[in-house]
């Protein structure tokens, strides 16, 4: 008797891992389908063409589904929701929401095998007018926003196709991390009780993409702002410990209980969520609570749940969207291997 979603018994999220492909029943393929029929719906109003908030990023949720779920009508839709992304005639080179993320989108179904396309001929200009602009943003020696802003590119060259970008983002992130172990110098030296909150959100936004880039920080970088820390001169959330650990490359998770003053923080972004239940398998169990309901609920009863996560953002995008739900979701599906450590790469 084939169940509604709603009504399978979940206990723990990670029965999810044993759904691979074809070994998908029924009552756990209808989630995905749920999800896709959502995204579907609201995808047909979606102008917007960039990676975080517009087609390229549902096109990579969908595709990946597809994939999964071996539907061939599924994945030329989002071939078709990619195309637009590929000849839109926007100026935007930003990641975010122009062409950086277009081709970041593009180049990580290639080299998943999702997509056959030759990059150089269909996106080569593209990419040189990326380029060029990540020079640009770091030949200003003194605009550290402008540094910061190259660096939202870490994800496009994680792959050293483009060496040159590459080093250019890595001797950003030296300087980057080199002016903030000052900052975090004079903040403890000084004993300020109060750190400006849009320089503690600049290094947050730093830290985030340092790790997206697999960048590893020197520890005389990161000891003023551990002493800040160990001090309670600056409050340090659960994520943003997990990454700074990553970026020693001394990955310990948390092995301690998530403080209930985060919990509303986590609540009120999925991104976060997500993030925080990939990087720390020991907190996995507590984040279940918010996740489970989201994932094994329909869609549209879901709602009110739902919106909160958005933080304002379209109801089917990447950034907060159900674009996202969708590929955590797939991600549990995924044996361990080299294309689910790419997704995961994606979604933290």
């Amino acid at each position: 008797m084939l169940k509604r979603a709603s009504e399978i018994n979940y206990n723990r999220l990670w029965v999810m891992t044993t759904l691979i492909s074809s070994h998908l029943d029924l009552g756990q393929r209808s989630i995905l389908l749920q999800y896709v029929d959502a995204i579907r719906l609201n995808a047909t109003s979606t102008e917007a063409v960039g990676l975080a908030y517009g087609l390229a990023g549902i096109s990579i949720a969908l595709m990946e589904t597809a994939t999964l779920l071996g539907d061939k009508k599924l994945e030329n839709e989002a071939i078709s929701l990619l195309k637009p992304c590929l000849i839109n005639h926007h100026v935007d080179l930003s990641f975010e929401n122009g062409w950086g993320g277009i081709l970041y989108a593009t180049r990580y179904l290639i080299r998943a095998d999702l997509l056959e396309i030759d990059y150089g001929e269909v996106l080569g200009k593209q990419e040189a007018l990326v380029a060029k602009h990540i020079h640009e943003l770091s030949a200003d020696t003194h605009n550290f926003k402008s540094h910061v802003e190259a660096c939202s590119y870490a994800l496009l060259y994680t792959d050293h196709h483009n060496a040159s970008c590459f080093q250019l983002l890595t001797t950003n992130f030296d300087q980057l991390f080199a002016h903030y172990a000052e900052r975090w110098r004079k903040w403890y030296v000084e004993d300020k009780d109060f750190i400006d909150e849009s320089e503690l959100a600049q290094w947050h936004q730093l830290v985030h993409l340092a790790q997206q880039f697999n960048y590893r920080a020197d520890a005389t970088h990161l000891a003023f702002y551990q002493k800040c820390v160990k001090n309670y001169r600056v409050k340090e959330s659960s994520l943003h410990h997990l990454r700074i650990k990553c970026l020693r490359g001394n990955f310990i998770d948390l092995k301690r209980p998530i403080h209930y003053t985060e919990r509303h923080t986590l609540l009120s972004s999925l991104e976060d969520l997500i993030s925080l239940y990939i990087l720390s398998p020991s907190s996995r169990k507590e984040l279940e609570t918010f996740l489970v309901p989201l994932i094994f609920e329909n869609p549209e009863e879901k709602a009110e749940q739902f919106i909160p996560l958005l933080m304002q953002c379209p109801l089917c995008c990447l950034k907060n969207g159900l674009s996202r739900l969708l590929l955590f979701i797939v991600w549990l599906c995924l044996p361990e291997g080299q294309h689910r450590n790419a997704l995961t790469h994606l979604l933290i």
